[in-house]
């Protein structure tokens, strides 16, 4: 049978009565209703296999056949469900409160009757579905609607805030249907028309439709000219004529609007938030874990279940016990179910929703660090446009915090073990606050830092000659090829503020408003200038804009068809001729002006080479006269390509560009200046130390890559450039194998130290190179083998697919690692999906990165924090807390095994069912909350002192097979322990004076008194920040067993009292505290010795010497040697605090932790001579200087008599 075909596009007919309340404009986003929600939710639950396995052990207690009671089974999954449960109930219930106060929204809608007033009465309404309807000012849209009318007039501007949408405060400009503007209310009702759109989709930034009017009032027909109202002829639709659901009107008193999309198809809709579905490579370390404790189950299970079948005791040959009773089944199936159930303890049931609410909680600790937090203000950073002092805009400045986000925190581990940063440039390392700085017309370069205005005057000077005509074009080219919208200061009319979601666009109005042409009004396709001029007499000229070609990163060039406004009076552009203005980068631009004689080219790269050379973002500005003919032709082309929505669409455009862009002339060249943001140098020169590779990727040109690149110390001034320019494949290829070959300690081994980095070198490619690399399997090794000799790589030219396919080159040449993305832009959407973590700036090209990122924040600084202190924190909790909770369900479980030697494998339980029932899920579930939330191997202040801490934990130090095995060990030692103790000191001694031996239960309670005190004991030796709550857990834990074994002794399978008696009793106070300290004892002892005699890490190291300093406050400390060399400032390295310190308190290690605000510059060691300590030393091939844990012993040896300390850091 044939497939039906995909929807292409969405056909409407409006007023189309029938179809009015067809399609309701009811949304829900919520996952569950009422009946839905138990059902539902258990079957997502019991997705995850760990529950379907409790779940077994459950039910092999509810036949009777087992020594366990079902409650002791039941009941813990019960709350881990439960809990589950309520967190997925109360975010449902927000999602239910938003639907519900959407859903009951008011809208007016318009019908015939309403008069020839031009804004209908309110009626109330629920939200329509395919109606028209007026939404007054300051009311939130309720659908997709396309603009008919506003309270503006002729002109059908409105004013809309995005803020629900993208985040975005500044105000949006939106315009209505050119051939309605002016309608009555009456006359839009009695009119039809026809729209055909694409069919619904999440892009809030895109639109792409055709309207037409099938039946238009009498009267209105003859009207038609231009823009008015044409019946039966297609006119386009764009996103500009759109205003969406969420959109707050502002400044508009009204519009009149038509419903496009409504309900769950709207964009917003189709936009929410989805959870992200990566997934954190520490959970398939999680998942290898809780595999090799089910095989520890299942062994134990075996060996339990052998053990008993071939027992050789026969339980009748006592006379007081009798045959046994088969009523419940076989004897084999009898144990064979209590062993099952008792041993599902061996994987902790509580660890999943304390992993949960521990990542929760880390998450609402990154939103509310102060420290990651950005002041933010709505000041206008470029020069004022109507003779306003930058003190007189200070007065209308307003400031806010804008905190991190944490979207998607599962990956909170995967920031601790980040091995691979790609970052953007424009936006992420740089303020995106762009300034025009030069200009370079008819070979003359103008300095507007210098001389702002000075090409004003050169274009109203008539002496100037062709230099003045060629600079009137230009800068018209700039004042009318763009998407700018001016809007007055609403205090000030003298004042206008330039809105675009283009920051370079803004940088060159504001530059020409400076020379002086001023854009004042946009009015659909019209604009208007003033010019301000030496001269000029502030001259007003309208300029039509017949055609607009956007900018798109595949383009990389905008293009508008303009003429002047006839009777309007121009000295730039002349009333009977067409002009084309083009603008984009200087590769494609150059291509474009064949006409261009050899000499003059050679010019204009040498231009854009200097302003390369200087970090300036350059431009091309070109432009051409074109006849009518040729107009009228692409204008033919061009609208019918609009209205297409077929595979035939991209091809009509691409003619119709073409025809526009064919012979261009170039009328000169423009360089932005964008600064980098504060201290982007120090947070990656600190990422570097910390051991992350830095891969640069940006659309700048191959000079101003590597002049950024030096700024931001991503070149060190001492480091070696290797440079691969754009060529054919074949000089690709052999340039790799050159830069290869002479590099003499040959390749590296994979994967050994991609945590340390290469020599000090930088790879440095372009992106047609780049191209060529990508697309060849031994190119695509040869790179990535290349890349590991060097301390970072840069991208320059390359595009949004470029930057993703770069990602994924590097995750596929080495496995295990973890790539982190950064980003502010739509064109870094693909390249932060592609990586393990994506994160996105805050900045001012939209919200499509952060939508699309699991982490986000203002500006590139709170990087260093967020992996390095956040990242590495949560890294070092999740091992912690995996081991904790493995360690003490081991330990539980090793008293229960052995005890099967003295019950001969009956399968009887030895603790009570309460205890049981509560273990994980009360007794012991506080100490791994406190662990995952609170607890610190180091203190922040030396984490910013000492970025190499990151290095440990990022390889992996503390999910080391060696602390599984220890934390194993102690377990099972802790649990053998417990049993012999308690066995030996209980086994026939009397525990009352009225003669009576020791019971069973009595013994089980203090079984289970010592095991879960040991278990409590254990935690507080893990534990290495110690904050009062951490005490308060342990003791509610210890409460909490107090009070629930008084409750245990009524119950079935207990001795009444048991634990009333042992509460009385010495010889219960003396076991439970001599027990434990049994215990751990010997685990202080090995740490100690661990720590003193073998490899303790840096962080160790760092607690150690911190405790030193506070021992020794008043003294004078040795100074502790480190491997951070003097800032880059051509002084030599230098190794001690002190001469730090001389060099002033931007470079001193002692100062106020701030990270990396008052972090102090830092630099790396460029070569294999760096500073090697103790027993570090250098790794082939070279990096970072690499360090190895020093000893206890040799860091007492080098304190001398002063107590200070040497770490090799």
């Amino acid at each position: 049978m044939r497939k039906p075909r995909a929807e292409t596009t969405t056909h409407l007919v409006v007023p189309n009565p029938s179809a009015a309340h067809k399609r309701d404009n009811y949304i829900r986003t919520t996952r569950y209703t009422l009946l839905s929600f138990l059902p539902l939710n258990l079957y997502s639950q019991f997705q995850r296999v760990y529950n379907i396995y409790f779940l077994l052990g459950a039910i092999s207690t509810v036949s009777g056949a087992s020594s366990l009671t079902p409650v002791t089974q039941i009941a813990p999954l019960v709350v881990v469900l439960v809990i589950s449960a309520a967190k997925d109930a109360f975010e449902d219930f927000l999602r239910y409160r938003a639907d519900r106060e959407a859903n009951t929204a008011m809208i007016d809608l318009i019908s015939s009757s309403d008069g020839s007033r031009p804004m209908p009465p309110p009626r109330a309404h629920g939200s329509p579905g395919l109606s028209s309807g007026a939404t007054r000012a300051e009311s939130k849209l309720p659908v997709d609607a396309l603009l008919l009318a506003t309270s503006h007039g002729e002109e059908g501007t409105a004013f809309i805030d995005t803020m629900e949408l993208d985040g975005e405060t500044n105000l949006k400009r939106r315009t209505a249907l050119p051939a309605t503007v002016d309608l009555l209310s009456w006359q839009i009702m009695e009119s039809t028309f026809e729209l055909e759109c694409e069919p619904p989709n999440a892009k809030l930034d895109s639109f792409q439709g055709r309207v037409m009017f099938t039946e238009v009032p009498s009267g209105l027909a003859s009207k038609a000219d231009g823009d008015r109202l044409v019946p039966n002829q297609w006119m386009p639709v764009s996103e500009n004529n759109i205003a969406l659901r969420g959109c707050v009107l502002r400044n508009t008193e009204w519009v009149i609007a038509v419903a496009i999309y409504t309900g769950k198809n709207t964009k917003i809709i189709r936009n929410l938030a989805r959870a992200s579905t990566k997934k954190p490579r520490m959970e398939r370390l999680l998942n290898r874990i809780v595999l090799l404790a089910f095989l520890l189950n299942i062994l134990i299970w075996l060996i339990s279940n052998a053990r008993q079948a071939t027992n050789p005791y026969d339980y009748a040959v006592e006379w007081y016990i009798g045959p046994y009773d088969t009523a419940q089944g076989s004897h084999l199936w009898q144990q064979v179910l209590s062993f099952f159930a008792i041993y599902t303890y061996v994987i902790p049931i509580s660890l999943f929703v304390t992993i949960e609410v521990a990542r929760l909680f880390q998450g609402r600790h990154m939103t509310w660090d102060r420290k990651m937090m950005t002041r933010m203000s709505n000041e206008d950073d470029g020069e004022p446009t109507g003779g306003e002092t930058p003190e007189q805009l200070a007065d209308d400045r307003y400031y806010h915090d804008v905190p991190m986000r944490a979207t998607n925190t599962a990956l909170n581990e995967d920031l601790g073990r980040v091995d691979y940063i790609f970052s953007d440039k424009t936006g992420t390392l740089t303020q995106n606050k762009m300034k025009l700085a030069h200009y370079a017309v008819g070979h003359r370069d103008f300095d507007e830092m210098k001389q702002p205005g000075i090409l004003g005057q050169v274009s109203a000077d008539g002496r100037a000659g062709p230099i003045s005509e060629q600079a009137r074009l230009f800068l018209m080219a700039l004042g009318v090829c763009h998407g700018v919208n001016p809007s007055q200061h609403p205090a000030k009319p003298d004042v206008f503020i330039y809105e675009s979601q283009s920051p370079d666009e803004t940088a060159l109005l504001k530059g020409v408003a400076a020379d002086g042409l001023r854009l004042v009004t946009r009015r659909r396709d019209r604009l208007t200038l003033v010019d301000a001029r030496p001269g000029m007499d502030q001259a007003r000229y309208q300029v039509q804009v017949l055609a607009s070609i956007p900018f798109s990163s595949d383009r990389k060039r905008m293009t508008v068809l303009v003429k002047a406004v006839p009777g309007s009076p121009n000295t730039f552009l002349h009333p009977d001729k067409y002009y084309v203005f083009s603008k984009g980068a200087d590769n494609i631009m150059l291509a474009l002006c064949p006409g261009i004689n050899p000499q003059d080219r050679k010019t204009y790269q040498g231009q854009l080479e200097r302003y390369s050379d200087q970090g300036l973002r350059t431009l091309v500005v070109a432009g051409k006269e074109m006849n009518e003919e040729r107009a009228n032709l692409f204008l033919e082309v061009w609208r019918h390509a609009e209205s297409q929505f077929d595979e035939s669409r991209g091809p009509l455009l691409e003619q119709a560009a073409n025809i526009l862009e064919s012979d261009l002339n170039v009328l000169g060249l423009t360089a932005i200046e964008d600064k980098l943001q504060d201290r982007v140098p120090d947070t990656i020169a600190f990422l570097i130390r910390a051991g992350c590779r830095f891969w640069l990727l940006t659309g700048d040109k191959l000079g101003t890559a590597i002049n950024i690149g030096r700024s931001s110390r991503v070149i060190e001034p001492e480091a070696s450039v290797l440079v691969i320019e754009s060529g054919s494949k074949d000089d690709t290829l052999s340039k790799l194998w050159r830069l290869l070959q002479g590099i003499p300690s040959g390749r590296p081994e994979l994967p050994p130290d991609l945590h340390l980095g290469g020599p000090s070198a930088v790879l440095v490619v372009e992106g047609e190179a780049l191209g060529h690399i990508l697309s060849n399997p031994m190119a695509r090794r040869l790179f990535f083998e290349l890349s590991l000799f060097c301390k970072s790589v840069i991208c320059c030219r390359v595009s949004p697919l470029q930057k993703a396919l770069v990602v994924r080159l590097v995750r596929e040449c080495v496995k295990g690692v973890t790539t982190l993305a950064i980003g502010d832009g739509a064109n870094d959407v693909s390249m932060i999906q592609a990586a393990h973590v994506g994160v996105g700036i805050m900045g001012r090209e939209g919200t499509q990165a952060v939508r699309a990122s699991d982490y986000s924040f203002a500006e590139f600084r709170h990087l260093a924090r967020l992996i390095t202190v956040h990242g590495r924190y949560s890294s070092y909790r999740f091992a912690q807390l995996v081991w904790f909770s493995f360690y003490k369900n081991i330990a539980f479980i090793t008293v229960q095994f052995l005890f099967g030697f003295v019950s001969l494998w009956s399968g009887q339980t030895l603790y009570e069912g309460l205890f049981l029932t509560c273990y994980n899920i009360l007794f012991t579930s506080l100490p791994p909350v406190g662990i995952a939330i609170l607890e610190k191997d180091v203190e922040e202040e030396e984490i910013g002192r000492h970025p190499e801490l990151y290095r440990q934990v990022a390889r992996g130090q503390y999910w080391a097979w060696q602390r599984g095995m220890g934390a194993f060990i102690s377990a099972v030692y802790h649990g053998c322990l417990v049993f012999a103790v308690v066995r030996w000191a209980m086994g026939g001694s009397v525990l009352s004076g009225d003669g009576l031996n020791v019971g069973f239960w009595n013994q089980a309670h203090i079984y289970s008194t010592s095991i879960l005190l040991t278990v409590l004991l254990k935690s507080l030796t893990m534990t290495r920040h110690w904050v009062k709550i951490t005490g308060i857990m342990i003791l509610i834990s210890i409460i909490a067993h107090v009070v629930i074994m008084f409750i245990a002794g009524p119950l079935e399978y207990t001795e009444p009292d048991a634990a009333k008696i042992n509460y009385q009793l010495a010889n219960y106070y003396f076991l439970a505290l001599i027990i434990p300290l049994l215990a751990i004892l010997p685990d202080i002892f090995v740490l100690w010795v661990y720590r003193f005699f073998g490899y303790p890490t840096d962080a160790e190291i760092m607690a150690e010497r911190r405790k030193m300093l506070d021992a020794n406050k008043g003294h004078t400390l040795a100074p502790e040697r480190t491997v951070m060399p003097a800032a880059a400032t051509g002084s030599q390295p230098s190794s001690s605090y002190a001469s730090m310190r001389q060099r002033g308190t931007a470079d001193s290690m002692a100062q106020p932790y701030g990270y990396p605000m008052e972090m102090q510059p830092v630099s790396t060691p460029s070569s294999a001579s760096g500073y090697a300590h103790g027993h570090g030393q250098h790794r082939d091939p070279p990096s970072v200087p690499t360090y190895t844990s020093t000893s206890y012993s040799h860091a007492r040896n080098a304190m001398g008599g002063h107590g200070g300390m040497s770490a090799n850091l």
